[in-house]
C-alpha cells in the first residue's frame, strides 16, 4: 500500500523581544521620540513521514525533514512631528538590521542572510478651516513573511496536490505614497499609489515529469498599485446611520514565476459599509455589507463575490448588561472561486470557508463604569506574534 501515507510534525517556536522607548516634548522645537528593539526567534520543525508497505512501517526519507529557522532583528527609530499654525508635520526614520539562518538538517541545504534597510516617513496635513482637511504621506515599510510560509514542510491535499513553504522567501519592501482630503464627518477621499518590491504571491507549480502540483509563495519582481478611496458617512434620519466605501484600484504585476512571464494588469473596485440602526434607546442593531465584482489578483482571475452580515444588541439590567446576537456572511457568498490558466496550469478552484458564523453573547459590566482604565504597553512582540500561522 505505497500510497498509505502517515505524517507526524513537532514543532518548537521560541520568541523574544525587548523593547524601550523615550519622549521628549518641547514646546518650541516639537516632540521628539525614539527607540530601539531587539528581538530573536528560533523556529524547531521536525516531521516524520511513513509508509505502510506490506503491514510494515517504513520511513519516507524523500519526505521526512527537519528545518530551523533563526532570526535576529535589531532596530532603532526616530521620529519628530510639530503643530505649526494650521499645519501638522511630521517625519521619521527606522533602521533594521536582520540576521538570518535557515537549516533543513536532513538534506544539508543551508542559507544565510544579512540585510540592513532603511525606513523613512514623512506625513503633512492641512486645516484649512472646521471643514477642510488636506494631507500627504509617504514612507517605506517591510512586510515580513509568516513563518508558515518559511516552512518548506510539504502538507498533502491527495496523492498529487500539496502544499509548502519557501525558506528563501525575501520581505516585502513597499514604498507608499498617498494624498488625502476630508469635508467635515461627510466625506473622506485618498488618492494612493503604491510600489511593493519582492511582492509576496501564492502561486500553483505544476510538475509535467512527475505530474504533481505544489501551492507555495513566491516573491515577484514588482507589484504596484494605484487607488482611489471615496468613503461617505451620512445620517439619513436620527435613528439611522449609514457609511459607505467605494475602492477603485489599477493593480499591475511584473515578475517571473517558475519561469514563465508573469504580466497581468487590470482594473477593480469594490464596496463595503455598514449601516447603524437605533430602534430604542436600549435595542440597536447593524448591518455590514461587502461586494466586489470579477477581478484579477497575481495568475488568477477571481468571480464576483458579496456578503452581508446583521447584529441586533438588547441592553438590560439597567443598560449594565447587554445581549448580542450576529450573524456573518447570512446568504454564504463570501468565499472565493475563480479559475487559473497560467504557464502550464489551467485549473479551477472553490474554497468553502466557514464564513457564514452565528454568535450570541452577553456581557455585564462591573463596579463604576465611570473610572478610566490604565492601559499597559505589552506589545514588545506583536509583529512577531502576527507572524506565527
Amino acid at each position: 500500500q505505497d500510497d498509505l501515507l502517515m505524517g507526524d510534525i513537532i514543532g518548537n517556536l521560541n520568541l523574544s523581544a525587548f523593547k524601550l522607548d523615550y519622549n521628549f516634548n518641547n514646546e518650541d522645537f516639537g516632540t521628539f521620540s525614539t527607540g530601539v528593539k531587539v528581538s530573536n526567534v528560533k523556529n524547531d520543525n521536525d516531521l516524520f513521514y511513513t509508509n505502510l508497505i506490506d503491514d510494515e512501517i517504513v520511513i519516507n526519507e524523500a519526505l521526512t525533514n527537519h528545518f530551523i529557522y533563526k532570526e535576529n532583528i535589531q532596530a532603532a527609530y526616530l521620529d519628530w512631528k510639530k503643530q505649526i499654525d494650521k499645519w501638522s508635520l511630521q517625519v521619521g526614520l527606522r533602521a533594521e538590521n536582520t540576521q538570518v539562518e535557515g537549516n533543513q538538517l536532513l538534506s544539508g541545504d543551508n542559507f544565510e542572510q544579512n540585510y540592513l534597510q532603511w525606513f523613512p516617513t514623512a506625513f503633512i496635513q492641512y486645516q484649512k478651516d472646521d471643514n477642510n482637511t488636506f494631507g500627504f504621506n509617504t514612507g517605506r515599510r517591510i512586510n515580513r513573511p509568516n513563518y508558515g510560509q518559511l516552512n518548506p514542510f510539504r502538507f498533502f491535499v491527495d496523492i498529487n496536490t500539496f502544499r509548502s513553504g519557501n525558506p528563501r522567501l525575501q520581505p516585502e519592501k513597499t514604498w507608499n505614497f498617498e494624498f488625502s482630503y476630508n469635508y467635515k464627518s461627510f466625506l473622506d477621499l485618498a488618492l494612493s499609489y503604491s510600489t511593493t518590491k519582492d511582492n509576496i504571491l501564492f502561486v500553483i507549480q505544476q510538475n509535467d515529469e512527475t505530474r504533481t502540483t505544489n501551492v507555495l509563495p513566491v516573491n515577484i519582481g514588482l507589484y504596484n498599485y494605484f487607488g482611489l478611496n471615496i468613503s461617505t458617512q451620512i445620517k439619513f434620519w436620527s435613528w439611522w446611520n449609514n457609511r459607505m466605501n467605494v475602492e477603485l484600484f489599477y493593480n499591475e504585476f511584473l515578475g517571473d514565476v517558475a519561469q514563465y512571464d508573469l504580466n497581468n494588469k487590470a482594473f477593480a473596485f469594490r464596496i463595503n459599509g455598514n449601516s447603524s440602526l437605533k430602534f430604542t434607546n436600549n435595542f440597536t442593531g447593524e448591518i455590514s455589507y461587502f461586494y466586489q465584482p470579477k477581478y484579477q489578483y497575481g495568475i488568477s482571475d477571481f468571480n464576483p463575490r458579496w456578503r452581508i452580515d446583521l447584529a441586533l444588541q438588547q441592553k438590560i439590567l439597567k443598560g449594565d448588561g447587554r445581549i448580542r446576537l450576529a450573524v456573518t456572511d447570512i446568504f454564504y457568498k463570501h468565499s472565493p472561486t475563480g479559475a487559473t490558466n497560467f504557464g502550464n496550469i489551467n485549473e479551477t478552484f472553490e474554497s468553502l470557508r466557514d464564513t457564514r458564523v452565528v454568535t450570541i453573547g452577553f456581557q455585564y459590566n462591573f463596579g463604576n463604569s465611570n473610572l478610566k482604565s490604565t492601559k499597559k504597553e505589552t506589545d514588545a512582540a506583536k509583529e512577531e506574534l502576527q507572524r506565527i500561522g
